[in-house]
């Protein structure tokens, strides 16, 4: 359960700020005053957060596949040697 619980927080974290952001955006269009500062921060942290999320699901596959090499699960390609790629 803990396991589960860290590997989804980077995605949960990333859709609680997206809808930050949007609610920021909305708010920026319905008060009809732009914040450029407020916008170029809200755009900036999303960039971050989605950088962040990706890079940790990258961390978590690699380490998975290194775990599960040698194991003889399906579905695991032979030629690839614990990097990332696309075929595994």
């Amino acid at each position: 359960v803990a396991a589960s619980w860290v590997g989804m927080l980077p995605g949960t974290l990333l859709y609680v700020y997206l809808g930050h952001a949007s609610r920021t955006g909305v708010e920026m269009i319905s008060g009809g005053e732009v914040d450029l500062y407020r916008l170029g921060y809200t755009v900036v942290g999303v960039v971050a957060t989605g950088a962040v999320a990706v890079y940790v699901t990258r961390l978590a596959r690699r380490a998975l596949r290194q775990r599960t090499k040698g194991a003889g699960l399906a579905g695991e390609a032979d030629d690839c040697d614990g990097e990332a790629c696309d075929e595994c």
